[in-house]
């Protein structure tokens, strides 16, 4: 098993078709109804182990190719001379990539943040009688002390945010304990 550059180009196309499937298939609300989102994860944990193990296998057999592929390997391999430095179109090209991910995760972040921190602003609206009930359904399903529970009228659909200390957010409206029990769940 070798590491190449064909390698590697395989396994970035590989993996920018899986993200290309998952992104497709994670909007397609029939699809997760149908499938679930193991699909999606199977999906995302092929997409990382492909282009985490972008060896060749040393059986494989190589089509050469004679037209196409020489003409872009030159092009993406011949040494360009920007004012006195020389570079690669396959080392901008993964110099972008990087760059865009970068921006991407920054701006991921940034997003994320604000939104926690519009999160806390929120007051628990909830009354006397409901932080009993969310007790009682926590304690039933043994998660008491464990969740937070925030509930407060411009919250339009549940949602969970943390991993490690989670919070449910919940509109502020009734519940019966057997809603709650399959909101916490």
């Amino acid at each position: 098993m070798q590491i190449t550059f064909f390698s590697f180009l395989m396994s970035l196309l590989w993996f920018n078709l899986y993200i290309l499937i998952i992104n497709i298939f994670r909007k397609n609300d029939k699809f997760i109804i149908s499938f679930n989102i193991l699909a999606i994860i199977f999906f995302m944990s092929l997409s990382i182990v492909r282009l985490i193990f972008n060896f060749e296998i040393s059986g494989a057999v190589i089509i050469r190719s004679k037209n196409i592929f020489p003409v872009f390997y030159n092009l993406i391999k011949n040494p360009l001379n920007l004012n006195g430095y020389i570079i690669t179109l396959s080392e901008i090209l993964i110099f972008s990539w990087i760059l865009v991910a970068i921006i991407l995760l920054i701006n991921g972040i940034y997003k994320y943040m604000g939104f926690r921190r519009k999160l806390e602003r929120l007051s628990n609206d909830s009354s006397k009688e409901s932080m009993e009930l969310f007790n009682k359904v926590l304690k039933k399903i043994k998660l008491e002390n464990k969740i937070e529970i925030v509930q407060n009228k411009n919250i339009y659909s549940p949602f969970v945010i943390g991993i490690l200390k989670a919070k449910i957010y919940i509109p502020n409206i009734d519940f019966s304990e057997k809603e709650l029990e399959y909101y916490f769940a």
